[in-house]
């Protein structure tokens, strides 16, 4: 029973994580988007491909680094007890994310790469962003159901 507890509670983390990253994915590409046709193209049909990449290989990446977490019962034990750790590890990569499309922290480019002209774009701060997309996806990979409830009964 613990065994099925531990998928069940394994796979529910890794779809909410999932989806949750393909959303940042697909509003960070919007804020990237020039709009034109080309552009809604990109969004309509390349982008949600990319989103689905970079939120499998980000799951990966992020399973192995919380490894410790997951196979070493004293680490476990800690860690569950402790689900604030989580939680504020998801608000600061969900507050990241939001500085890296806050106006003031934007990155301007011009459209063809050369000196800045009238032709200019913003796009997410790449910094801020990965930053911010890492610690979400880390974080609420390894969010625990608090102890005491049906799907983790370690005290």
């Amino acid at each position: 029973m613990n065994t099925f507890k531990a998928i069940l509670t394994f796979t529910v983390q890794a779809v909410l994580t999932f989806v949750v990253l393909c959303c940042i994915y697909m509003l960070l590409a919007l804020f990237d988007s020039s709009f034109g046709l080309d552009g809604l193209v990109g969004l309509a049909f390349i982008q949600p491909v990319f989103a689905v990449l970079f939120s499998l290989l980000t799951l990966v990446v992020c399973g192995i680094a919380g490894l410790p977490v997951r196979l070493c019962g004293k680490i476990r034990r800690w860690w569950i007890s402790r689900i604030y750790i989580s939680l504020a590890g998801v608000a600061c990569g969900w507050m990241l994310l939001v500085l890296s499309v806050m106006p003031a922290f934007m990155e301007t480019k011009s459209a063809d790469g050369g000196p800045l002209t009238e032709a200019v774009s913003q796009t997410p701060h790449p910094v801020l962003a990965v930053s911010g997309w890492l610690l979400t996806a880390f974080f609420l990979l390894h969010l625990f159901p608090p102890p005491g409830t049906l799907f983790n009964d370690e005290r």
